[in-house]
Parts: structure tokens; sequence; C-alpha cells
């Protein structure tokens, strides 16, 4: 059994806590920059789970006695028992300790890098990531239901994203197991729709995603924008006209766009029904007081539902 000399200033427990705060304050720092241009990060575990004296028996191969064969052909030995433990893997801990007697265990799905980052996360607590392999990471503490890492890494990946690397992000949670980076991701376009439509990644947004944005009332954008944001979108897609893309420019408000971009915007680009145009305009011409109650069409994004009738002017 390892035994780790207690400091004169703090117990142990209290000096891992305190690396603990001090690396997660070092993430929040580097969190701002956003995603892509962060060249590496570091994740460190909760204070309860910061066992320092661990990193050294990984790296100590005379005392391991489990290999774990990699798809790229690699192999890492560990200690069996750390590893079922680790973190609360119960994917690991079927493997070690069910049917399974082998001291050899062929992991065809994970690669050399991804394995070794989860193992250093399992003895210490901490995981350093760069940007190249924070998918395969996730990826793969998903599959082994590392809960904690992923926790961490879905909170991480949230605090990183920006108008450049939100279509990417959002696209891998679309397709992939993670429902809460998926909504996270959804959550940070509507709140900066603006800045999101002016990219031009915005042109790499599947249809489906397009439609609700579109459906969405807690949009922060003017619908001129959004209009042209989706006209734009519409330009870079190989998709031909019918049901989706009729849907997706119904969305739009017009009664909300003003005369003069109706006129001037809307009307040339010929995308939209005659009686859509006609009654946005036909909206403009009826005194304030004359309006009907707010419907769906005529009810400002990201405003109180509350209105008896918009003042688009």
């Amino acid at each position: 059994m390892m035994t780790v000399g207690e400091s004169d200033q703090a117990p142990p427990a209290k000096r891992a806590k305190a690396d603990c705060e001090s690396d997660l304050d070092t993430a929040e720092e580097a969190m701002k920059f956003g995603l892509k241009n962060i060249p590496n990060y570091t994740l460190q575990g909760t204070a309860e789970w910061c066992p320092t004296t661990f990193g050294g028996l990984l790296e100590d191969p005379s005392t391991h006695d489990e290999t774990f064969k990699t798809s790229n052909g690699g192999s890492i030995s560990a200690h069996r028992v750390i590893v079922a433990a680790g973190h609360g893997s119960p994917v690991f801990h079927a493997m070690l300790y069910g049917n399974m007697k082998e001291n050899e265990i062929d992991l065809l799905s994970i690669d050399s890098e991804t394995l070794s980052t989860l193992l250093t996360f399992m003895y210490t607590g901490t995981v350093n990531i760069d940007s190249q392999c924070v998918e395969e990471v996730l990826e793969a503490a998903h599959y082994f239901d590392i809960a904690s890492l992923v926790e961490q890494l879905i909170g991480f990946v949230t605090d990183s994203l920006n108008s450049t690397n939100i279509v990417d992000i959002i696209l891998f949670a679309k397709n992939s197991k993670f429902p809460q980076l998926f909504k996270n991701c959804l959550s940070y376009i509507y709140d900066h729709a603006d800045s999101v439509a002016h990219d031009i990644s915005f042109t790499n947004l599947s249809s489906d995603i397009v439609l609700s944005f579109c459906k969405s009332s807690d949009l922060k954008i003017k619908e001129v924008t959004l209009f042209e944001s989706i006209l734009l979108w519409y330009e870079h897609q190989d998709l031909i006209p019918g049901t989706v893309l009729k849907e997706i420019f119904q969305e739009i408000r017009y009664p909300l766009i003003s005369e003069i971009d109706l006129v001037n915007i809307v009307r040339p680009m010929k995308v939209v029904d005659t009686d859509l145009y006609t009654a946005a305009l036909e909206y403009h011409l009826v005194p304030d007081k004359y309006r009907g109650p707010i419907n769906q069409i005529t009810n400002r994004r990201h405003a109180p539902q509350n209105l008896k009738y918009v003042n688009v002017n």
C-alpha cells in the first residue's frame, strides 16, 4: 500500500481539492476562446476523486494485471481493480469482473491515445485534451459509460460554443448519442441567432435543423435578417424545391418585415407564396388599434406573449 507524506500546511485531501479547483479555474479561463481556438485544455475530477498517487501506478507496468489491445494495434496495461472502479464505469466493470476471465481484452473500437486518455482520467481524475481528439474521447467515455467525464466534456464543449464552431458541433451532436449537447447547441443558436445566421457555416445546417430554427419563437434576430439568411442557406443546398423548402419559407413571419423590405428584398426573390406576401402588406395597412390578437406569424420572436397587437414600425 502506498503511503504519501502529509504536508505541514494542509492534509492530502485539502491539497487535492485545491489542485482540482486551480485546474478548473484554468480550464474555465480557456473556455472563452471557443473550442476550435483552444490547442489543449485540462479537465480535473471532483475533490472526492483526485487520487494523485494513482498516476504513478499507471506509469508502473510491473504492477499491472490487465492488458487492453486497441484498434490501431497497440496495447496498454493497467490495474484491473482501478479500471473497474474508476469513476464508476459499469462497462469496464462488466468486462473485467463479469464472465470474461482473460487478462487481455480487445478494444477494437478505440485507439491507444483515446484509451490512454480515459485511463489517465480514471487514475487521476485529470485529462488533457486538444481540440482534435475531444470528439473521440467523448464518444469513448459515452461507450464505456464514464458519466462524470461525459458530463464534464459536454459542459466544456457547451461553454466553448461560438458562431464559427456551432454548426460543426450541433451536427456532431445530432448524429451521436448526446441529446443534451444537441439541446445545448440549439439553445446557443436561439440566443445568438443573429451572429450564427451571418456566419457562412450556417449554410451547412441540415434542413430539419433550419426548419426548427425558423419555427422557434426564442430567436434573437430580426425577421428580415432571418429571411436573408435562409435565402443564402437555400442557395447552397442541393435540394429540389418541395415540401420542406416550402415549409421553411412559410415559417418566416413576413408581417414583421417592413413594407420597404417586403418590396425590395422579399418580393424579388419569388420564393414566397403570393398569399403570404399580400397578407404581410395588408397587415401594415391596418392601424395598430384595429389589429387583431397576435398569432404565430405576427408575434415577435423573443417577445412577451401577452401583447394585444404588434407595432412593427
